[in-house]
């Protein structure tokens, strides 16, 4: 049985449970269940279920300077590395540790 389906199993028992130290068994085991699921989801997994943004990093050119932009907060990313691979590889690095700020 997968994780994903382990605790919609358990949340459909504990709806249908009416004893309540098993309800608290249930619970207890759902939680676990829920614990260990949200470990192996990925970051955009998590970020899109706490309603976060879509995020994107535009590349605008990548010489001489390179330049990134993100497309949910517009901040820009640079990179004076001399080889477009390495400069992309520092931009989405850099976008990857970015905290998109709201725009009003």
């Amino acid at each position: 049985m997968s994780q994903n389906e382990e605790w919609r199993i358990l949340a459909k028992e504990a709806e249908q449970e009416r004893d309540p130290q098993k309800l608290m068994e249930i619970v207890e085991a759902l939680t676990r269940a829920l614990d260990e699921h949200e470990k192996h989801r990925t970051k955009a997994q998590r970020g899109a279920a706490y309603g976060m943004p879509k995020r994107n990093l535009k590349i605008i050119k990548l010489t001489p300077i390179a330049l990134g932009i993100c497309e949910s907060c517009n901040m820009q990313f640079e990179s004076l590395e001399a080889l477009e691979d390495d400069a992309e590889i520092e931009m989405k690095t850099a976008f990857d540790a970015h905290t998109c700020l709201r725009r009003d």
